[in-house]
């Protein structure tokens, strides 16, 4: 199968390929992965959030799809009143952070190079697909954007038994290992391409960063990957039962009511 931006988040791309967003799904659930990959659901998200994202994505790649992805999603607009047929209020500071970026120069340096661009390697017995979204292997670097909603919130990780920056939590550092990771083995490359992370918030006005230093973690974060590979290899291919976290949509929709005996 070969890859493109047309059947990148299909159903049989999803089948037979891992990715990094694929990988961190089956840590938090098991069961709504393998149901989502076999097409028997789908993991309903925030839509003006998704819009968000993509519209940011779209300006990145190219003026065109920019163009042409306001074109093809009619509900940017508002549909009566006043502002009938002027974007949203929400979706407008798409555009306040657009111009922030555009002002700042090391930002726009950061995101400068090819667009969109895929590539496929097998690491650790799995073929996994990336997309990257911009890739400059001339000046050594590969960038990804991500729009947060601010980049000082922390998290509560009973893992760790402490509140973890949006990084750790979201797990933006495997991402950022393994796109740099699968980049070099794609190109049979003896080094890696440094990864960045370039994320600005929606906020008025928009906060930036760019993020580096995720290859100094790179043996650990692969080694932590390595150790999850074959349980997902397995239920991918039907081998064992998926796990229920028993807290998501997806298990809430299918699980029968238990009579739970109450402790304090």
């Amino acid at each position: 199968m070969e890859l493109t931006s047309e059947n990148y988040f299909s159903q049989e791309a999803s089948a037979k390929y891992l990715s990094v967003s694929q990988y961190k799904s089956f840590l938090n659930c098991e069961a709504r992965t393998l149901a989502g990959i076999k097409g028997e659901y789908v993991q309903k998200k925030s839509k003006d959030a998704l819009l968000f994202g993509s519209l940011l994505h779209s300006w990145n790649e190219i003026n065109v799809a920019f163009v042409q992805f306001q074109s093809d999603h009619p509900e940017l607009y508002c549909k009566t009143g006043k502002n009938k047929g002027q974007l949203k209020s929400n979706f407008k500071d798409v555009y306040k952070l657009i111009e922030s970026i555009q002002d700042d120069d090391l930002f726009t340096k950061a995101l400068a190079g090819q667009k969109e661009i895929i590539f496929t390697a097998n690491m650790f017995g799995v073929d996994w697909k990336i997309c990257i979204d911009s890739y400059n292997p001339d000046a050594g670097y590969i960038t990804d954007l991500k729009a947060m909603a601010n980049i000082t919130d922390t998290y509560w990780s009973s893992e760790y038994e402490k509140r973890i920056d949006f990084i750790h939590h979201y797990k933006y550092d495997l991402q950022m290992v393994v796109y740099s990771e699968i980049e070099r083995l794609a190109n049979n490359r003896k080094d890696n391409l440094v990864p960045y992370l370039a994320v600005a918030t929606k906020q008025d006005p928009p906060d930036k960063a760019i993020y580096k230093g995720f290859l100094y973690y790179k043996d650990v974060l692969l080694q932590e990957v390595s150790e999850n590979i074959p349980r997902i290899i397995d239920l991918k291919a039907g081998l064992q039962e998926p796990k229920m976290c028993n807290t998501c949509d997806y298990c809430r929709s299918i699980k029968k009511t238990q009579i739970i005996e109450y402790r304090r």
